[in-house]
C-alpha cells in the first residue's frame, strides 16, 4: 500500500515538473504576452497546491526563483510580474 502511495506520488511530481518546463518555455518564447506567462505561472502554482496541500512554499523555492531568474535573463525585465 505504502508502495502505491509512493508511485503515485512520484508521478504527481513527474506531471509537475513537466508542467513546469512548459511554462520556462513559455517564459523563454518572446511571442507570448507577459500576461500569458503570469497566467501560467498562476495555473501551475494552484495545481501544485493541490497536489500537494500544505507545501505550497515549496513551489515557491523550486519552480518562482526559476521562472523569476528566466524572465529577468530572457525577457530583460528586473522584476517578474509573479
Amino acid at each position: 500500500m505504502a508502495s502505491k502511495d509512493c508511485d503515485l506520488r512520484r508521478e504527481a511530481m513527474r506531471q509537475l515538473a513537466r508542467q513546469a518546463d512548459r511554462v520556462c518555455s513559455i517564459v523563454l518564447m518572446e511571442c507570448y504576452p507577459d500576461i500569458d506567462v503570469v497566467v501560467a505561472v498562476e495555473n501551475l502554482r494552484e495545481t501544485a497546491s493541490m497536489m500537494f496541500p500544505g507545501r505550497e512554499g515549496l513551489f515557491d523555492m523550486i519552480y518562482l526563483s526559476r521562472f523569476r531568474r528566466l524572465w529577468q535573463q530572457f525577457r530583460g525585465a528586473t522584476d517578474a510580474p509573479f
